[in-house]
């Protein structure tokens, strides 16, 4: 947490929201950071999603590998006639 507090000190007061989605493990330093912050009347968000929870959701990378190349011919095993 120091180094939060830190990386904040050059900015001196101009107001900083706090916004984080912990994905996985709880992160109990995220969350203490965050209740300051609230009870400093600043505004912050935190919210965890679980490892269920990342399981069970889709995403637009769960199609496979995207690509700009063209599409592959078809392979076939007969032997193709040469004139």
């Amino acid at each position: 947490m120091a180094r939060l507090w830190a990386a904040k000190a050059p900015v001196g007061e101009i107001e900083i929201t706090l916004n984080f989605v912990s994905l996985g493990k709880e992160n109990p330093d995220l969350k203490e950071l965050v209740l300051q912050q609230r009870g400093a009347g600043r505004r912050a968000f935190y919210y965890r999603l679980g490892d269920e929870e990342i399981a069970g959701g889709r995403a637009l990378f769960d199609c496979g590998l995207r690509t700009l190349l063209p599409a592959r011919p078809r392979w076939t095993s007969r032997p193709t006639s040469r004139r």
